[in-house]
């Protein structure tokens, strides 16, 4: 499975019986360096990601999913190589993602796969940003242009956390 090379955290599957009948029990487990790993054995992240993927690929062309925090407990290479798969089966399946995040890694590798096909072939995509105020919380859509980059039209708040912290990083 590409998605587990790519995020390192399986080179591949395999299901161990633990009888000869259809219902016999099972064990899944992961193969990495050539340890074949219980998947109760691994990571957290592993377990709870692989099932939404696995789910992901067995649903029909055009179907919908709607996906809270997938990123969670996964490191941010997983979490990077989710968005490529969410990437790939927009463009290739029409399938259509409703994903709750708060995974940078995500967002932008899903934005950088637009510089690798051709823009009339780009998804209509868009990041709807959340911010409260005291009048209560608002949402504002920003779409991601042909090139992956952000519209120019979004609220100042949107990246200003990032800016302010690589600022002080820098010592500026």
């Amino acid at each position: 499975m590409r998605f587990g090379l790519e995020s390192g955290l399986f080179e591949k599957l395999e299901i161990k019986g633990f009888g000869k009948e259809v219902a016999s029990p099972f064990e899944l487990r992961v193969v990495l360096s050539n340890l074949h790993i219980a998947l109760v054995n691994v990571g957290y992240g592993v377990s709870q990601a692989l099932p939404v993927v696995v789910e992901m690929f067995a649903r029909p062309e055009g179907s919908k999913f709607a996906i809270q925090q997938p990123e969670v407990h996964l490191h941010p290479r997983a979490q990077a190589a989710l968005g490529d798969v969410i990437f790939r089966l927009v463009v290739s399946e029409k399938k259509q993602f409703y994903v709750e995040t708060h995974s940078d890694y995500l967002i932008d590798r899903f934005r950088l796969n637009y510089r690798s096909i051709n823009g009339d072939s780009c998804p209509d995509s868009q990041i709807l940003f959340f911010s409260r105020n005291r009048d209560g919380n608002k949402v504002t859509p920003i779409p991601i242009e042909k090139n992956g980059e952000y519209s120019e039209d979004q609220p100042s708040d949107f990246r200003e956390f990032f800016v302010r912290e690589q600022m002080r990083i820098l010592g500026l």
